[in-house]
């Protein structure tokens, strides 16, 4: 998969229904650069994610809203064994390693952005939001 800047593509997943999948990279390593932010998303309840290049000495945040306009913080799950302590679910507020992450809820837009400026490669991600 080529990884660009806010990419969007969209296809039908098996079950008929359609996913929006992405692919992006922070266009710089600095504090508070957009990473990637979604169109409307108000029809899907599940985003998952993967950084697939770490943000070094900074992390990643995401960001929800419902009126897509107005952004608050939440808290992602993890879903990459490595990153889960034993068989509990992990909920983190910030990222700050490669792994899979996800979260279920109605939004009508979110983003990911960096917190903290990064070291080496900007942050890059990929994944999709859909219906659970």
């Amino acid at each position: 998969m080529t990884i660009t800047t806010n990419s969007n593509l969209v296809r039908n997943s098996v079950d008929g229904g359609s996913r929006i999948e992405f692919a992006a990279t922070a266009a710089d390593v600095n504090d508070n650069t957009v990473v990637y932010e979604s169109g409307d998303v108000s029809k899907y309840n599940n985003h998952e994610f993967s950084i697939v290049t770490a943000p070094g000495a900074g992390a990643v945040e995401v960001f929800v809203s419902h009126d897509g306009t107005n952004y608050e913080s939440e808290a992602v799950q993890v879903m990459a064994d490595s990153l889960v302590d034993g068989a509990v679910i992990k909920s983190v507020n910030e990222m700050t390693a490669i792994g899979n992450y996800h979260f279920n809820r109605k939004v009508k837009k979110w983003k990911l952005q960096n917190k903290g400026a990064t070291t080496g490669a900007a942050t890059a991600i990929r994944g999709s939001s859909g219906v659970l």
